[in-house]
């Protein structure tokens, strides 16, 4: 149902917030006429528990998990290093 999911949802990203790994996958099933869907990281965003860890600390730790927060936080900084306006991980 739409309240599981949404409850799966938040402690997924509580997770993500405390830097733990989720619990499990996420899986959507909401949508009678699709198949279920596992949700990347329960929470749409990159994990802060994969390979990004690191740089999601040096760049990105004032930024809340979820919904794709992480990851544009993560592009932005990659632009800005390509375009030479920021230092990268040294």
């Amino acid at each position: 149902s739409g309240k599981e999911l949404q409850e799966k949802l938040q402690e997924a990203e509580e997770a993500q917030e405390f830097r733990e790994e989720a619990f499990g996958p996420v899986v959507a099933d909401i949508i009678e006429s699709a198949p279920a869907a596992v949700l990347a990281n329960g929470d749409a965003d990159v994990a802060t528990t994969g390979n990004c860890g690191g740089d999601i600390d040096s760049f990105c730790v004032e930024v809340m998990p979820g919904e794709g927060r992480l990851a544009d936080c993560l592009s932005n900084q990659i632009s800005e290093e390509e375009k030479g306006n920021v230092d990268g991980k040294k």
